[in-house]
């Protein structure tokens, strides 16, 4: 052993500075996050550098000359200190460039599609006919949300879009662009995570009905457990994209992932049985041209068989 040696601790350890881990994390505030964004010129900063990451999508900013140049802002000082209020959370110096983050991608995409700025309201008719009643169907839009309405049955289906969606697109149009986001929101969220804050999503089928609600329907709850937010699909939504039906239409000549939720003969919300309650089995049968695909699910909504007799 070295004649310096020690079995003990050095007492000069203690002055070492290393870096910080690399999976560190922090938490700001909220409020302080949207101040930041409160004001023209940061807005603009944002704007500015989403434009320069939209070319390629690249991992790809400006100098500080360049940015400010851009901006539009003369007085280098005040634009610094604007700079500033965005750095860490919406922008971040790569080595002296500046970079917009993926938090501040999001935030100029919301601007540019209304999220936050568009007051659109309007109700319209359709060409489409209620599956159930063959009633004609209505659009209505307010509020951020898509209804499609029956004068039978109410509000038959609805999902959330923002007002640069509704913009300049006739209703079919519309019906496609809400069709696709609620297939994919139901397959993110039986996937396990939250279609509005990403957190933990259980499935868990059959579900009881909402409060104050009476339905024989077999439905499949979807419930997050960081946000606690909670929505129901009938349990024929759960197979729509599964390969086997996916497989079963198109060789029957049918494209399914281009067919609206309307026009699914299966889709309803009568179309599950519960044939085993330990372990849980949910049928599904889904039909077409006389032909028939069975598929069960568990309480999962996973599927755990698919026959076709």
């Amino acid at each position: 052993m070295a004649d310096d040696a020690t079995d003990g601790p050095n007492p000069e350890d203690d002055a070492v500075e290393t870096d910080p881990p690399t999976d560190a994390s922090t938490r700001i505030d909220p409020a302080d996050a949207f101040d930041a964004l409160g004001d023209g010129t940061r807005l603009a900063i944002v704007e500015t550098l989403a434009a320069h990451r939209r070319e390629n999508w690249a991992w790809s900013g400006l100098s500080f000359s360049e940015l400010r140049k851009a901006v539009g802002v003369r007085d280098a000082g005040r634009f610094n200190y604007h700079l500033d209020q965005l750095l860490d959370t919406f922008v971040v110096d790569d080595d002296g460039e500046y970079v917009l983050t993926t938090a501040g991608m999001e935030v100029a995409g919301a601007i540019r599609a209304g999220t936050y700025t568009e007051r659109r309201r309007f109700r319209t008719s359709t060409d489409r006919s209620c599956p159930g009643c063959g009633a004609e169907i209505e659009v209505a839009y307010r509020h951020g949300t898509l209804l499609l309405t029956c004068p039978e049955h109410g509000v038959i289906f609805g999902n959330s879009l923002p007002g640069g969606a509704v913009a300049d697109r006739e209703p079919t149009e519309l019906l496609a662009l809400a069709d696709m986001k609620a297939r994919r929101d139901t397959e993110r969220a039986r996937r396990g995570a939250c279609v509005h804050c990403w957190g933990t999503v259980t499935a868990t089928m059959p579900a009881e009905p909402p409060d104050g609600e009476e339905s024989e329907q077999v439905l499949a709850r979807l419930a997050c457990e960081d946000c606690g937010m909670v929505f129901r699909v009938p349990a024929a939504a759960c197979v729509v994209d599964h390969p086997a039906v996916v497989s079963f239409h198109y060789e029957r000549g049918v494209d399914i992932r281009d067919q609206s939720y309307l026009d699914m003969g299966f889709l309803t919300g009568e179309n599950g049985e519960v044939v085993s309650e330990d372990p849980v089995r949910v049928r599904v049968d889904v039909e077409l041209d006389g032909d028939r695909l069975t598929v069960l699910l568990d309480e999962s909504t996973a599927v755990v068989s698919v026959d076709e007799p």
